[in-house]
């Protein structure tokens, strides 16, 4: 009796599926299959890998605290009319910020400009604190410091004063003049100014005005210097008038020959020369000319011998202020002049 062949048992289904699934894998993650997968793309690969490292060191390097200076312009708002600061202040103050460097550098300082509100200062001076809390800086950072931490300001009301010109001259005049008199038109100007530079000015003078060598009349126009730093005046020139008068000297002259007038005789003096103290005009006494200016008037006089005055024939200007001796011995002889 034949035995019948044995029958292989027939696999589940599942398992077979396992099988089928184990040789997939090892097909797929084979080293050659590997391989092949690694060096494909590998250039994007790299690039992906290097944008992600440098995405995490700026994700988290931002979260580091920093700091940071900015200069935060000051706005002064709020003046009084007629008021002004005098004294020198800040437009700017420097403040320094901590916080993540994200945030520090989108911090735009204009957004941050300090207000000060001086509507109601008086005259003098008038202080203001910075405190932290001035500045609306983003959420996640802080003030750490101020400078200046306090603006302090002077404070004055604005004034109007006319006052007289005075003029300045630079030079000397020619040899002999002096300055006569001084004219200005206006006389006047009209000075606005901070009350306490205006305090104590009587006066306000105009450029220098040069007169070197003049003696002649000159106008011209000479604008106005104002001696504070906040004055304004108006008009800001004036036409300047200036007369030269001659300097009025007093001289004296020794020695100066007599002689004799209107007559037909030969005489003689005694003393023959006399001395003489003038006075006038500079230039017109610096060059008098006495040659025959000092006589003895003999009209009419008969041969004999008198005391007779001396007299003086001197140009417009110059007048004779002293003669020693004032009388002279004149001795008429009975001889014709030849």
């Amino acid at each position: 009796m034949a035995v019948p062949a044995t029958k292989r048992p027939m696999r589940p289904p599942v398992e077979r599926l396992r099988l089928i699934r184990a040789a997939e894998l090892k097909r797929r993650y084979s080293p050659a299959v590997l391989r092949d997968h690694f060096h494909q793309n590998l250039g994007l690969r790299i690039i992906s890998l290097l944008l992600a490292i440098g995405l995490w060191i700026f994700v988290n390097a931002g979260q580091h605290s920093s700091f940071a200076a900015f200069s935060i312009p000051v706005s002064y708002r709020g003046l009084p009319p007629g008021f002004v600061i005098t004294n020198e202040h800040p437009d700017f103050v420097k403040i320094q910020l901590s916080g993540p460097q994200t945030l520090l550098s989108l911090v735009d300082p204009s957004r941050l400009t300090l207000k000060l509100d001086l509507s109601g200062v008086g005259v003098g001076q008038a202080s203001f604190k910075i405190g932290l809390e001035s500045f609306n800086v983003p959420r996640g950072t802080a003030v750490t410091s101020i400078s200046p931490s306090q603006i302090v300001l002077d404070v004055d009301k604005i004034v109007t004063r006319n006052l007289p010109v005075h003029v300045v001259v630079n030079g000397t005049p020619a040899d002999g003049y002096r300055i006569g008199s001084i004219e200005t038109t206006p006389p006047q100007v009209e000075a606005r100014a901070p009350s306490r530079e205006l305090a104590g000015v009587e006066t306000i003078d105009t450029e220098a005005v040069d007169v070197a060598g003049m003696s002649s009349e000159t106008q011209h126009a000479a604008a106005i210097t104002s001696r504070g730093v906040m004055m304004r005046v108006d008009p800001a020139e004036v036409m300047v008038k200036i007369e030269f008068a001659p300097v009025i000297v007093t001289r004296q002259f020794h020695g100066v020959p007599v002689t004799v007038r209107d007559t037909q005789y030969q005489s003689s003096l005694r003393p023959p020369r006399i001395n003489l103290m003038l006075r006038g005009a500079k230039p017109e006494v610096g060059k008098l000319n006495l040659s025959g200016a000092v006589y003895v008037d003999a009209d009419g006089v008969e041969p004999g011998t008198y005391n007779m005055p001396v007299q003086v024939q001197l140009p417009q200007g110059v007048e004779s202020l002293h003669i020693w001796p004032d009388k002279v011995r004149i001795t008429i002889k009975r001889t014709a002049r030849p």
